[in-house]
């Protein structure tokens, strides 16, 4: 069964490719995984769920010349077998996600939260943490240094112990 491609769908799995937040396409945040995961749903929104470009970039919060740029972008780099072989593999999840979808299913990007990640990883064992991802520990790493960030220091402690 062949299941009818939409705009979320593609959103979702370019956002799952590059373990980015999905609404975080439509911002205007410039940082590398940002940008990639919205060139691909701009060029995925065009192609597979076969949307005009006024229609793309109104789901990105972009315009339709945002939406035409990035699309001629990406075309040029699909000359690259290693870019287009990574394409395929961002195609079959979307297509996944639309065919969960029409299951009655409700696929959403993976969650970046780092408790769980970690729950997961020390649950796993040696295996999980070797299958982490530099997304995953990305965001352990942000959250450790958080968490360090709002600890006093140790000078801190002393200056108030000696007040």
């Amino acid at each position: 069964m062949s299941a009818s491609v939409i705009m979320r769908d593609v959103i979702t799995g370019c956002a799952t490719h590059y373990a980015v937040e999905p609404g975080l396409l439509s911002s205007h945040r410039r940082d590398h995984l940002v940008l990639s995961a919205r060139m691909l749903a701009f060029w995925f929104g065009a192609s597979l769920a076969r949307l005009t470009f006024a229609e793309v970039g109104e789901a990105l919060g972009w315009d339709e010349h945002r939406a035409q740029t990035c699309f001629a972008t990406v075309e040029a780099r699909r000359r690259s077998p290693a870019f287009r072989e990574m394409m395929d593999g961002v195609e079959t999840a979307i297509l996944a996600i639309a065919r969960l979808r029409a299951l009655g299913m409700n696929p959403r990007a993976p969650s970046l939260d780092p408790r769980s990640i970690a729950e997961r990883i020390l649950a796993g064992g040696e295996r999980a943490a070797g299958m982490a991802s530099i997304h995953e520990i990305h965001a352990l790493c942000q959250a450790v240094l958080a968490a360090d960030d709002a600890r006093p220091s140790f000078e801190q402690h002393l200056e108030s112990a000696h007040g």
